[in-house]
């Protein structure tokens, strides 16, 4: 189903079209939560915090793709809003190829390196052989996973966020049988966890690219343009490097969470699993925001866009509220959940703690989702790049001046106010107008 995001109230416009972005990101988190699930309860908490570790790596590999794809949906929607159908087709096939290639490069070395990466963050050495067995399966199905977020964002730059949902359905029906075959059946322990999500991602791909190939042969313009791939490369160049930095500084903040053992460990993974779980309708709503930002300011429809991001910031603050009250609740039933027996008084407690400090921090997740979203799709990337790399630097730096007399409850505060950080700065960007100024088409 398509969504015209250029007619119409713009806080209902937004609210459908992100309603299929949500249903993929929980059926997507339904079967990294099965991973979670059945590692933790089958295979053991030492096995879950094995996986927990390769987080923060794969976050980092996957920033590149993210920064890939925004770049694509930012060109995109743009285009589409500045009514150059004939400008799609050679964008959608030079982005996919020029993630192709990276993805194949980065899975290489990647695969090469993983045991250097997780001893670089710290991994203690009874994780170390589980979680390099882990990542490296992870790294082999890379392709797949670059190519489905790339022709995701195709979709949805182009008004449709339906035909992605249907993708990633059927990728969760995969991986949730595969994860119980492989880890609950055949007792291949992470290794099954890990093989499962590949093959899902697989699927998903072959599919996806199946249905955008008819769909855009239909429309005028080559299959390759040098004009098209050298814009998407100088956009590419601040996105990505944002998800980078951002990654790399995630991988900092986990590797001083190692240092205080596998049983915290076990609780923050646990936890931040539930805590991804409740920013999905933010993330949703957020890459609405985007794809109408980046349509509207295509059409310079800047009274337009100013509408919808007072819609957004509402929705979003509201749901901060509510979400922030659950949590708080019900934060020992949530930690719990996830390891059933395997569980001790150190596991609670971090994971707790991990919680109470997240629940306040949601409203500050509201800003910088709602502010980072209309710059992204408006084209002002490197004050999106500035405002994000700041809040991850003052995040780590307050958790190594914390650390040493609050402990790991000294790493949860940092975390939240890295987030209040970032959620002003973006917030002083949107609302001081030099967006206005950044359209690329």
């Amino acid at each position: 189903m398509k969504v015209d995001l250029l007619k119409g109230r713009p806080a209902r416009s937004i609210l459908v079209f992100s309603l299929p972005i949500l249903f993929g990101n929980l059926l997507q988190q339904l079967y990294n939560t099965v991973d979670t699930l059945v590692v933790g309860r089958v295979v053991g908490s030492d096995a879950l915090a094995a996986v927990g570790l390769c987080a923060p790596i794969i976050f980092l590999v996957l920033g590149v793709s993210w920064g890939l794809s925004d770049s694509s949906s930012i060109l995109i929607g743009q285009t589409v809003g500045d009514r150059g159908q004939g400008g799609i087709k050679p964008i959608a096939y030079t982005s996919l190829i020029y993630s192709s290639v990276l993805s194949v490069v980065i899975s290489a070395l990647c695969y090469l390196l993983a045991e250097e990466m997780l001893v670089l963050i710290r991994t203690p050495e009874e994780l170390l052989a589980t979680s390099t067995e882990y990542l490296r399966i992870y790294f082999l199905g890379l392709f797949f996973v670059y190519g489905f977020n790339m022709l995701s964002s195709t979709f949805r730059a182009m008004g449709d966020s339906s035909t992605p949902l249907i993708f990633l359905a059927v990728a969760s029906v995969v991986n949730v049988v595969l994860d119980i075959v492989f880890v609950a059946v055949f007792s291949w322990g992470v290794a099954g966890a890990a093989w499962a999500t590949v093959i899902a991602q697989a699927v998903a791909f072959l599919l996806e690219l199946a249905v955008l190939v008819k769909r855009i042969n239909r429309l005028p313009g080559r299959t390759f343009d040098p004009a098209a791939l050298k814009v998407l490369v100088r956009l590419a160049v601040p996105s990505t490097s944002q998800q980078v930095l951002i990654s790399l500084g995630n991988i900092f903040t986990q590797s001083i969470i190692n240092t205080f053992g596998a049983d915290v460990l076990a609780g923050y993974t646990a936890t931040y699993k539930m805590v991804d779980f409740i920013m999905l309708p933010m993330i949703a709503m957020g890459s609405a925001a985007t794809v109408f930002c980046a349509q509207n300011m295509g059409a310079m429809e800047l009274g337009r866009i100013k509408q919808g991001y007072r819609s957004v910031m509402a929705m979003l603050q509201g749901f901060a509220a509510v979400s922030a009250v659950v949590v708080l609740v019900f934060r020992r039933s949530f930690v719990g959940f996830f390891l059933g027996d395997n569980i001790n008084q150190v596991i609670l407690d971090s994971g707790v703690s991990y919680l109470i400090f997240s629940a306040f921090s949601f409203f500050f997740m509201a800003l910088v989702f709602c502010s980072e979203c209309f710059l992204r799709g408006a084209g002002d990337l490197l004050a999106f790049l500035f405002t994000a790399v700041t809040g991850a630097a003052v995040k780590i730096l307050l958790a190594l001046l914390l650390m040493g007399s609050m402990g790991y409850t000294g790493v949860w505060l940092a975390i939240a106010v890295g987030w209040l950080t970032e959620g002003i700065l973006t917030t002083g960007r949107y609302l001081s107008g030099r967006w206005k100024t950044k359209r690329v088409v």
